[in-house]
């Protein structure tokens, strides 16, 4: 998986830990199996290898930092400090939610396409996957909620 995006190109990124992809989110590597955040500087098995295509973001990235869960001004009860895997859930819930809309928009691009050439069934299959993939996406957001 593409380190800069998440775009599915393989590269050499796994964590050392489990052996899922890593990806970069907010600039800090993240597994996206088990959300550790291993330390790759300077181990030259995991360099990522060069590929070409475009890496569009015309979006903001969504991110939430710990202390935002643990500082709550003129609280009267104590605070829950979240435990490690909430932080990891915090971030990756949000990446994972931006790579669907990623994907949803290029298979609105694609069913555009589809129908263009009069493959009407491909194209309504497409944007039926969209339609699931947007749901997919409002229960993602239920979850951060839920959590932040």
């Amino acid at each position: 998986m593409c380190k800069e995006c998440g775009c599915g190109m393989t590269t050499a990124l796994t964590c050392p830990a489990c052996g899922g992809n890593v990806v970069l989110i907010d600039g800090e590597a993240v597994c996206l199996v088990c959300g550790t955040s291993p330390d790759l500087a300077g181990d030259p098995s995991h360099q990522a290898h060069s590929h070409e295509h475009p890496h569009e973001h015309p979006h903001d990235h969504a991110h939430v930092h710990a202390h935002e869960l643990t500082e709550h001004a003129h609280a009267p009860t104590a605070v829950h400090a979240p435990s490690e895997d909430e932080i990891k859930l915090l971030r990756l819930l949000p990446y994972w939610i931006e790579h669907n809309e990623e994907h949803a928009g290029s298979f609105r691009r694609w069913a555009e396409v589809a129908r263009g050439l009069g493959q009407t069934e491909v194209a309504e299959r497409m944007e039926a996957a969209v339609a699931r993939m947007e749901a997919c996406n409002e229960e993602l957001r239920a979850a951060l909620d839920l959590l932040q």
